[in-house]
């Protein structure tokens, strides 16, 4: 099989983005009404209208970028302004679900292209997601590009090339949006730092450790600031967030996680163990099929 051109390539991808725009274009649209999830979806929006901050004068489980977690309410928005805001969110995540199956593509062996994209584009178009669950692709696609540069540098003898370090900027970016949107994230961002780091100083590339936890750090300040907020509460919102996500796991009676917020961070590192040392493995064994059934 043939492999695409690159305006042939580039014609893919466009038309993957118009796809996945059109297929999930009215998820965000959330009325105002009675209920539990409405009436703190309500209680969010209200709080940004009124410009409350974050970390001073609200306490919840979201964080500043709750918008990308698709609970926007017209009502207090102008239609403009809203379509605006509508049409901007659907595209940021229809380029996302774009780089998912294009990531796919481009690792996959002429042999498999075929399959690799029509399986990785029918997953995506199923990812009709609603409220928390959209900070779940973003962290997915983090760890496809984490993944993809230490593959990247596995096949180039070990050498950083451009699109290791786009990668790892581009993750860490996405990641500090995750924890942004929803602070029980923030646990997986942490993870991934330590045990990345970890890996990559075993390997002596002290200059990846470097750009990616930077970046991390860098965009933590700057989404912190151009969300609204006031960067003497970022402290508050980290040491707020973790008493209350103790207290909501303990209320909401969640699986294999207690009170302890020290537990889930376990069990969380646990879970990434084990999948870096699968990668590595699969790696090792350059068969597709078992990195497809990674994913």
């Amino acid at each position: 099989m043939k492999y695409f051109s690159k305006n042939q390539e580039l014609l893919f991808f466009l038309c993957l983005v118009v796809l996945y725009f059109i297929w999930s274009f009215c998820d965000f649209f959330i009325p105002a009404k009675a209920g539990l999830d409405y009436s703190w979806i309500i209680g969010l929006n209200w709080a940004k209208d009124i410009g409350a901050q974050w970390g001073k004068d609200i306490l919840f489980t979201y964080g500043p970028l709750y918008h990308f977690a698709g609970v926007l309410v017209p009502d207090f928005y102008s239609s403009k302004a809203y379509l605006l805001i509508l049409i901007g969110i659907n595209l940021f995540y229809s380029l996302i679900k774009t780089g998912v199956v294009f990531i796919f593509y481009r690792r996959a062996n002429s042999l498999y292209k075929m399959f690799i994209t029509m399986f990785s584009g029918f997953v995506m178009l199923l990812c009709v997601y609603h409220k928390h669950i959209y900070s779940e692709i973003i962290t997915l696609f983090s760890i496809i590009l984490l993944c993809d540069s230490y593959y990247e540098i596995r096949e180039n003898k070990m050498i950083i090339n451009k699109r290791v370090i786009i990668n790892n900027v581009l993750a860490s970016f996405l990641l500090v949006i995750a924890q942004y949107m929803k602070f029980s994230y923030f646990n997986v961002v942490v993870v991934l730092l330590i045990l990345l780091n970890i890996l990559y100083i075993f390997h002596n590339k002290y200059k990846i450790t470097v750009i990616f936890t930077g970046s991390y750090i860098f965009f933590s300040f700057f989404l912190w600031i151009i969300s609204g907020q006031n960067i003497k509460n970022l402290f508050g919102y980290f040491y707020t967030g973790f008493q209350l996500s103790g207290g909501y796991t303990s209320a909401m009676n969640i699986p294999f996680v207690n009170s302890n917020n020290f537990d889930f961070f376990t069990f969380a590192s646990i879970i990434i163990l084990l999948f870096i040392i699968m990668l590595i493995y699969i790696l090792k064994k350059k068969n597709i099929y078992l990195f497809i059934y990674l994913f």
